[in-house]
C-alpha cells in the first residue's frame, strides 16, 4: 500500500492552492471590511478575538448567534467580496508560503 501511495505522489504534476486563508492572510482585511459595513446592515462590529473563536462553529450557528438575517447575508457577502477584490493587492502572504511553494517545485 505504501508503494502505491508513493507512486501516486510521484505522478502529481500540478498543485492548486486556495488563496484565501491558505496562501494569503485575508482575515484582517475581511474583518476590516465587515466592520466597516456592520452598522449599515444592523450588525455588531467584531473583534479579531471574536472572529478567531468562530473558526470551528457551523455557519448556521454563527448566523443565529449574531442575528444575521438570511436575506441580508448575500448582500453582506457580496459587498465584502467586491471590496476585497479591490484590496487584494494589499493582502499579505503567509510568511512561510514562499518556502513551501519552492520546496514543492523542487519535487
Amino acid at each position: 500500500m505504501t508503494v502505491f501511495i508513493y507512486n501516486k505522489i510521484q505522478m502529481i504534476k500540478t498543485v492548486i492552492f486556495d488563496f484565501d486563508g491558505t496562501i494569503a492572510n485575508t482575515l484582517p482585511v475581511i474583518l476590516n471590511l465587515f466592520n466597516l459595513h456592520a452598522e449599515e446592515f444592523g450588525l455588531k462590529k467584531l473583534t479579531k478575538t471574536e472572529v478567531e473563536s468562530l473558526r470551528n462553529i457551523e455557519v448556521a450557528e454563527i448566523i443565529k448567534k449574531y442575528g444575521i438575517s438570511i436575506i441580508k447575508l448575500p448582500l453582506i457577502i457580496n459587498k465584502v467580496v467586491n471590496e476585497l477584490n479591490y484590496k487584494i493587492a494589499s493582502v499579505k502572504l503567509f510568511p512561510e508560503i514562499k518556502e513551501i511553494i519552492l520546496k514543492l517545485k523542487q519535487r
